[in-house]
């Protein structure tokens, strides 16, 4: 991919879509991320993939805080895991005109827990395994997912690469 990022303004608009504004604690509820191309004429995206493209979905609270991460460090990985880098590949898509690209992923409405029955198959330079765990108290809570899209140029709070959209929690 081009080392300098492109301005992607008025060209690519990036939105997350709940199917659901609402969802039961520790309940599950499917996520798009849409990719649009708002040009005349195709539209390179480049992604980072180590062996697959990660899309990671954070949830944060009212105040801004991440509660979905587990609270403790991770176990150790197995001793057939390793440790090092994996190369670091790209793949490209090319969205035609007004076309859009469409990944879709599942939320759960919960804290996540280790998950080291998972480890072992786990790929280099994957982050340690998670589960589902305690369900989510009610509340209003923000999902994000981190995509792995590089080559853009975007603002502070990374609306491109990372965005986001309101849930609630209630029974």
């Amino acid at each position: 991919p081009d080392t300098k990022a492109r301005e992607t303004k008025g060209v690519l608009d990036v939105k997350l879509m709940a199917a659901s504004a609402k969802v039961t604690p520790g309940g599950t509820i499917d996520i798009t991320v849409n990719f649009a191309n708002k040009s005349k004429g195709l539209l390179p995206l480049d992604f980072m993939v180590n062996p697959l493209p990660r899309f990671e979905v954070q949830t944060f609270d009212a105040k801004g805080n991440r509660v979905d991460m587990p609270t403790t460090e991770h176990p150790n990985w197995p001793s057939t895991h390793s440790s090092a880098d994996p190369e670091q590949k790209t793949a490209e898509i090319k969205l035609a005109e007004n076309g859009t690209g469409r990944v879709h992923l599942k939320w759960e409405a919960s804290k996540m827990k280790w998950a080291p029955e998972k480890a072992k198959g786990a790929a280099n330079g994957s982050p340690y395994p998670r589960t589902a765990g305690a369900p989510l108290p009610k509340g209003k809570y923000t999902i994000r997912v981190v995509t792995p899209l590089i080559g853009v140029f975007e603002g502070a709070d990374h609306e491109i690469s990372a965005p986001k959209v309101e849930i609630e929690v209630a029974k």
